[in-house]
């Protein structure tokens, strides 16, 4: 298996895509990995500079987003404390090595490369973390290690990544992706995989996560190919499985049903989600033009007063509020022609996959403010998916 691994590896990947996807990946981890951040900056910087100097062709729609930015963002002029100039610098070098942005074919090549790359991190951190649920093992940072959190429960668990909540949407993509290759294939062994990533994402006890998950599944399964009959004899047999042995595996969906309880017992309390809706809404009213600065919030909500760090409860909201009804408007039409280019324009295995991808994160975005934070591994997967499922119509995973 290592053996096979590596070959893939040098043969579909490379060893500096690979080594890219890794390093971001690796953010997600819960154990020191040293400055794996500045490492992570540095590599997007280096990659950036390799992409330019390859060529440059340019997508005019990206290109017209990623300008309207700094506009809207001048004329907002937010507090220096949310540093959104240098971060919208950051946020320019993702943009560069991930979306659609730069179209040439080393820049295509290398973000297909590098997606690859990523999901393949991805399943092995869920299938790590699904054993580490049973062995004790849990890197979650802000979790007090003398409670067992099997008994704790609501999202107490982030096995080897660093919170519940990354864990949750990197076992969804892998569970995507794991069932793709059931499909695609006869082997027997995926499945394996889909029940150990199933069983990390459940152990997560992400809401958001899970929902986006059935989503996206719903469109592999649709969308995968225009046999549908084969599609069904394949799936339903083992919906029907998974339904009689519910006894078994409903132990795993505690988390989830804590978390339930927990919000109806308290009700909306001044963190949850729906105020911070409330509050990106009011954002954007009071400027809904141009927004009111690209990684900024207004004073009602919470904000770390001393570094800037915002967790804005939504990605949809966000960019409304950030950047106004334009960027709003520039944002959706980069991310459903992603759709068009993948599920809308053909029905292919491959395309699917892209598009399940796409609903995945479109749906986790509304509870997951990470759109624009180009520290955040979520990020950096949402706009590489993006940038992939672009590039479909002229090539193919």
């Amino acid at each position: 298996m290592i053996k096979d691994l590596k070959h893939f590896v040098i043969n579909n990947i490379g060893l500096y895509p690979m080594l890219f996807a890794g390093i971001m990946v690796a953010k997600t981890i819960g154990f020191n990995l040293g400055p794996i951040d500045l490492i992570s900056y540095a590599m997007l910087a280096i990659t950036a500079v390799i992409i330019l100097y390859k060529g440059i062709a340019t997508d005019y729609l990206s290109l017209i987003f990623i300008l309207y930015i700094p506009i809207a963002l001048f004329i907002s002029n937010p507090p220096s404390v949310f540093s959104s100039w240098s971060r919208f610098g950051l946020f320019v070098l993702l943009f560069i090595c991930t979306s659609p942005f730069i179209k040439t074919k080393y820049a295509q090549d290398f973000r297909f490369k590098v997606l690859k790359g990523v999901l393949l991190c991805c399943i092995m951190v869920s299938i790590v973390s699904f054993f580490c649920y049973f062995l004790g093992i849990n890197y979650m940072r802000l979790y007090d290690s003398s409670m067992d959190y099997r008994e704790v429960t609501a999202g107490a668990f982030g096995g080897i990544t660093s919170q519940s909540m990354l864990l949750g949407p990197i076992s969804g993509i892998s569970v995507l992706v794991c069932s793709y290759m059931v499909l695609v294939s006869s082997n027997r062994k995926y499945w394996l995989l889909v029940v150990a990533c199933i069983g990390s994402l459940l152990f997560a006890a992400s809401r958001s996560s899970l929902i986006a998950t059935i989503v996206g599944l719903l469109v592999l399964f649709i969308y995968f190919s225009d046999q549908r009959g084969w599609v069904i004899r394949k799936i339903v047999p083992i919906m029907v499985i998974a339904v009689v042995l519910y006894p078994l595996w409903s132990g795993a969906m505690v988390g989830i049903t804590a978390k339930n309880k927990e919000n109806i017992l308290q009700g909306i309390n001044y963190g949850s989600r729906e105020q911070k809706w409330e509050i990106r809404m009011d954002e954007f009213k009071n400027s809904p033009v141009f927004g009111i600065g690209f990684g900024a919030v207004s004073e009602k909500d919470y904000y770390n007063h001393r570094t800037g760090i915002i967790e804005p409860g939504t990605s949809w909201l966000a960019v409304l509020s950030m950047t106004g009804i334009l960027g709003f408007i520039l944002f959706v039409c980069i991310f459903f022609r992603s759709f068009k280019y993948t599920i809308f324009l053909e029905m292919s295995p491959q395309s699917a996959l892209l598009g399940s991808m796409l609903a995945m994160v479109g749906v986790h975005m509304i509870a997951e403010g990470h759109i624009f934070s180009a520290g955040s591994f979520l990020c950096f997967l949402v706009w590489l998916i993006i940038g992939c499922a672009t590039d479909f119509r002229t090539r193919s995973i």
